[in-house]
């Protein structure tokens, strides 16, 4: 049984729609699935990895989990997590208390919509 609900209903603004009909395309439904459940650890694992990284200001933590936040959201079309946490990554060494503090809270916050849109993605039509 296919479960797939039209991209563009399940993508405002998190995922980039073309990107994610080309991957599901190429690598089938249920590949898409398992990287989808799988995205969900690894996104959470990292969130707590990427707090406890500002808890401690360790901006090269913070620079390598955004670095692999950025890998993982580009991969599964999730273009507004991978462009925030590539600025992340760029900035994390320099910027200031405050918006480092506001950088990681913008890619914490798309990491778990994202993970929101991608599911809805395999709720049946």
């Amino acid at each position: 049984m296919q479960s797939r609900m039209a991209d563009t209903d399940a993508t405002p603004d998190v995922l980039d729609p073309a990107a994610l009909a080309s991957m599901r395309a190429d690598i089938g439904e249920q590949l898409f699935a398992t990287l989808v459940g799988m995205f969900d650890v690894e996104q959470a694992r990292r969130v707590v990895m990427l707090r406890e990284a500002m808890e401690t200001d360790d901006r090269k933590a913070i620079a390598f989990q955004a670095h692999v936040l950025r890998g993982a959201g580009g991969y599964l079309a999730a273009t507004r997590l991978s462009n925030a946490a590539a600025q992340l990554e760029r900035e994390a060494k320099v910027a200031g208390p405050m918006r480092l503090e506001r950088l990681v809270g913008e890619v914490i916050d798309l990491a778990g919509n994202s993970f929101i849109a991608l599911r809805k993605c395999l709720e049946p039509a």
